[in-house]
C-alpha cells in the first residue's frame, strides 16, 4: 500500500466520518431543481390564492417560465373551471371553420359586456389581438394557431386540475377520518437544552426580494404519511435530506424507519415505550457514523403501526444496515426570522417544531395566530415539519401576522392543507416553536 494511502485510512479511522467514504459522493444543498412539477403549480395557484386572493396573479417562481392558468380548488368545484374553457373554444371553432376572416373575428367581440367581465379573460383578450393583427395585415392564420396552442395548454391544465381536485377530495376526506389518529401522534418529548428555544426569535425586519420563494425541487419530493405514530420528527428530518438530494439529482426516499431509531439513543437496544424524538439527533447519530448510515425506504421499510412497548420496533430488518447517504454538516438558527428567510432563499430546507393551536388541523392554506386565538387549545404535544418556501404576506396582515408566511410541507398525507402544503404566518411561528430551526449543509451519499 502507498503512504499516501497509509496515512489515509489511518486519518479516516482517527477521524470517522470528517473525511468521506472512499466509494460516497459528497453533495451540498443546489440552486437546482428544474422548472415545478403541474402538481407542485397548482398547489402553489392554491396557496397564494388563500392568502393574497383571486384578484392578485401569482408572481412566477425560479425556474418557472409562466403561471399556469388553472381554476381553484373551490372554483372548480363551483363550476367556474369550465365557463371560460367553453366560450373560448366556441370562438375558436367559429374562426377555424371560416366563419369570417379577422374582421368578423373582431367583430365576435364587440359589445361582448359579458365577455369582458370575466376573470379568465386572457385567451379571448388573444383572440381578440389576432382579430387586429390581422386587420392590420397581420398572418391571422399565425395568430391563430398561437391562440389555438394557447387554448390548448388551458385545455390541458383544466383537465389536469380537475383530476387532481377530484383525487384530493379524497384524500381530505381520508384526513378527516383519521384526524383523532394525528392528534394523537402529538408527544411531548424534552428538548436539549443547545437545541431549546429560550426566547422568541425576533420577526423580519429586511425587505423580501421577492414576493414568493420556492426552495429548487422541494415541492417535488412526494408528501409522506406518518399515520398515528409520533414519528413526525423522523419524517421531517428525512424529507430535509431528500430535497437536498434531490437538488443534486438524486430522487431518493430514506427511511423514516431508520431515522426514528437512530434518533432515540436510549431505545436502539433496549425496548421503550415513550413515543417521540428529534431530529437534531438523528442528524448527530448521522454526524458520527464513519460511513453512510441511513438506508432506503425499500430497504428499511416505515411500519405505520405502533408496537406495544416496543417504540423503535427493533431489532430492525437486515435492510437497516444497508446504509445509502448520511448527514456530513448542520446548522442550527436561533437569533431571527431573516436567518430563516435567508436559508430559505438560499435553497436550504428548514427543520422546524412547533406546538400547535386547533386552526392548524383544518387549514386551507394559510395557519395565522389570529384565527389561533379564537380557540384557547393547545396541543401540548410538539410537531415537526418542514419550511420549503416563503410568501410576503398582504398589508392587511401586517399588524397581527408580520410581512411573511413560511410554506410547509407536512407528514400528514395530501389531505391536509393544500395537497399537504400551508402557509404559517411569521407571528404564529413565534408564539409556537418549541425548539431552534435547523438546516442541513452537507450529505453524503454511495
Amino acid at each position: 500500500m502507498k503512504a499516501t494511502a497509509v496515512v489515509h485510512v489511518l486519518i479516516s479511522a482517527i477521524l470517522g466520518a470528517a473525511l468521506p467514504n472512499a466509494q460516497a459522493r459528497v453533495v451540498s444543498v443546489q440552486p437546482k431543481g428544474g422548472e415545478p412539477s403541474k402538481e407542485s403549480q397548482i398547489i402553489l395557484n392554491n396557496l397564494w390564492t388563500s392568502v393574497h386572493g383571486e384578484e392578485k396573479p401569482r408572481p412566477v417562481v425560479k425556474e418557472e417560465k409562466t403561471v399556469p392558468k388553472t381554476p381553484s380548488f373551490t372554483g372548480m368545484f363551483n363550476g367556474e373551471g369550465n365557463k371560460f374553457l367553453s366560450a373560448a373554444q366556441d370562438r375558436v371553432k367559429n374562426v377555424a371553420s371560416g366563419s369570417g376572416g379577422g374582421g368578423s373575428l373582431l367583430a365576435s367581440f364587440k359589445g361582448d359586456k359579458k365577455d369582458k367581465k370575466k376573470k379568465d379573460e386572457g385567451l379571448l383578450g388573444t383572440l381578440k389581438s389576432a382579430g387586429k393583427a390581422a386587420q392590420k395585415g397581420g398572418d391571422l392564420k399565425a395568430e391563430l394557431k398561437r391562440a389555438k396552442d394557447d387554448l390548448l395548454d388551458v385545455q390541458q391544465w383544466n383537465d389536469f386540475a380537475k383530476s387532481y381536485y377530484e383525487q384530493w377530495k379524497k384524500d381530505k376526506a381520508d384526513y378527516l377520518k383519521n384526524l383523532v389518529a394525528y392528534k394523537s401522534g402529538l408527544v411531548k418529548v424534552e428538548v436539549d437544552d443547545k437545541y431549546k428555544a429560550k426566547k422568541k426569535m425576533e420577526g423580519s425586519t429586511k425587505p423580501l426580494d421577492k414576493e414568493i420563494h420556492v426552495i429548487s425541487g422541494s415541492l417535488d419530493v412526494p408528501v409522506r404519511n406518518q399515520e398515528s405514530r409520533g414519528t413526525c420528527a423522523s419524517f421531517t428530518g428525512s424529507r430535509v435530506m431528500e430535497i437536498v438530494l434531490k437538488q443534486n439529482g438524486l430522487d431518493s426516499d430514506l427511511s423514516e424507519q431508520y431515522f426514528y431509531w437512530s434518533s432515540k439513543p436510549k431505545c436502539q437496544t433496549t425496548k421503550c415505550n415513550d413515543e417521540g424524538s428529534w431530529f437534531f439527533q438523528g442528524f448527530e447519530y448521522s454526524v458520527n457514523a464513519a460511513t453512510p448510515n441511513i438506508p432506503l425506504e425499500k430497504d428499511c421499510p416505515y411500519n405505520p403501526k405502533k408496537v406495544s412497548g416496543n417504540d423503535t420496533q427493533i431489532p430492525l430488518k437486515d435492510g437497516c444496515s444497508q446504509g445509502y447517504a448520511k448527514v456530513r454538516k448542520y446548522e442550527i438558527l436561533k437569533d431571527t426570522y431573516d436567518q430563516v428567510v435567508d436559508a430559505i432563499k438560499n435553497n436550504r430546507p428548514v427543520a422546524a417544531a412547533y406546538y400547535l393551536s386547533e386552526n392548524f388541523f383544518d387549514t386551507s392554506g394559510i395557519v395565522t395566530n389570529r384565527d389561533a386565538q379564537k380557540s384557547n387549545k393547545e396541543h401540548a404535544g410538539g410537531h415537526a415539519i418542514v419550511l420549503t418556501g416563503y410568501m410576503a404576506l398582504p398589508e392587511k396582515y401586517w399588524a397581527e401576522e408580520g410581512k411573511v408566511c413560511f410554506i410547509t410541507a407536512n407528514s400528514w398525507g395530501k389531505g391536509w392543507g393544500v395537497g399537504g402544503y400551508s402557509c404559517l404566518t411569521e407571528r404564529w411561528m413565534q408564539e409556537h416553536a418549541i425548539s431552534y430551526f435547523t438546516v442541513v449543509e452537507e450529505m453524503e451519499v454511495i
